[in-house]
């Protein structure tokens, strides 16, 4: 029998501004009170290793993720004013020369 494929809906966010010294664990931490942290990516720098200042982490439920973003976005972190919003899939982040003109 064909293996039946699981899509898993992530609800992910991306949580922007983060001071560079900001470790998974506290991103995971910042984020607990609001639900369930499934997974915590901090991207980093190709080349340095440095982190590059910003996380995706997929939240247990969608009422989670939307009490996280209303929970820390624009909160003051270490000094720096988080961004906290529902991460788009990399097809659906719009480019500048795809946006309508007339709109």
């Amino acid at each position: 029998a064909p293996k039946r494929v699981v899509e898993r809906v992530r609800h992910t966010l991306f949580v922007g501004n983060l001071p560079f010294e900001t470790t998974d664990d506290e991103v995971r931490d910042m984020l607990t009170p609001f639900g369930k942290v499934e997974l915590v990516s901090i991207p980093r720098n190709k080349m340095t290793g440095q982190p590059r200042g910003f996380a995706f982490v997929d939240m247990g439920s969608p009422e989670e993720m939307e009490a996280a973003v209303a929970g820390l976005d624009n909160q003051q972190v270490n000094g720096r004013m988080l961004r906290v919003n529902k991460s788009l899939p990399k097809e659906d982040v719009p480019k500048k020369e795809r946006r309508e003109q007339d709109g």
